[in-house]
């Protein structure tokens, strides 16, 4: 799409595919069609950065003329030999130009953002809100590094699109142990579910890892407690 003028057209049955296979099965069943916009933005706007080629062909071959302006000015002076001098001008010409691509193109991104928040609901700004703060979708495009413990199998990934997103928690009884109605909200927080002393386990869990590669694992260790809980010393 970046060397090649008006063919938007062209990529409809690839974002058919988009909208009818890919999404449902990598981000949720669940999701609508009017959903497909936010999936396009960036991760750090709250999106999933899966474009619509349908969309940005255009503006990216336009982009791509601007970025290659100076290399095909000077492609077509034909000069067999360039003067240091000019050398120098042709990589601020190219920088320059970059900076310009960069520009518009976060430009587009935070116009596309203000239409797609603007026919949000007050719940649904505020979840964009929060995954539009800083570092809050890092984890998407972190590279799946298992000695991290940064891989997610099938079922984690949909229960994050879910959080994500508030789909519908999949496989979730609708009734808690405790005899209250299992929302996501309570299953978080309920002390017999068992996620209050996940989350703080993967907090020791991670500074006690953090202690052994600084290497003050002399000084702390792990230990089964009574309830067969670790405890960190």
């Amino acid at each position: 799409m970046r060397t090649t003028r008006n063919i938007s057209d062209l990529f409809q049955p690839l974002e058919d595919v988009l909208k009818s296979s890919l999404i449902p099965t990598v981000v949720s069943k669940h999701s609508t069609p009017e959903q497909r916009s936010s999936f396009a933005l960036p991760a750090r706007d709250g999106g999933l950065g899966i474009f619509d080629p349908t969309a940005i062909a255009d503006d990216e071959y336009t982009r791509s003329t601007v970025a290659t302006a100076p290399l095909s000015k000077a492609i077509h002076e034909q000069n067999i030999t360039i003067e240091p001098e000019k050398v120098y001008t042709l990589a601020k010409e190219l920088k320059s130009a970059k900076d310009c691509v960069v520009a518009a193109k976060r430009a587009a991104e935070k116009t596309a953002v203000a239409n797609i928040t603007a026919a949000m609901s007050k719940d649904e700004k505020r979840r964009h809100e929060e995954l539009s703060s800083r570092g809050a979708s890092t984890w998407i495009t972190t590279l799946p590094l298992r000695e991290h413990g940064f891989v997610l199998n099938k079922q984690e990934w949909w229960d994050a699109m879910a959080l994500r997103y508030g789909f519908v928690l999949e496989n979730v009884p609708h009734m808690c142990g405790c005899g209250k109605e299992n929302t996501l909200e309570h299953s978080l927080t309920c002390a017999n579910g068992g996620f209050v002393y996940l989350r703080h386990n993967h907090l020791r869990d991670l500074t006690a890892n953090l202690l052994l590669e600084a290497g003050c694992g002399k000084n702390y260790f792990l230990s089964h407690s009574l309830f067969n809980h670790r405890r960190l010393r």
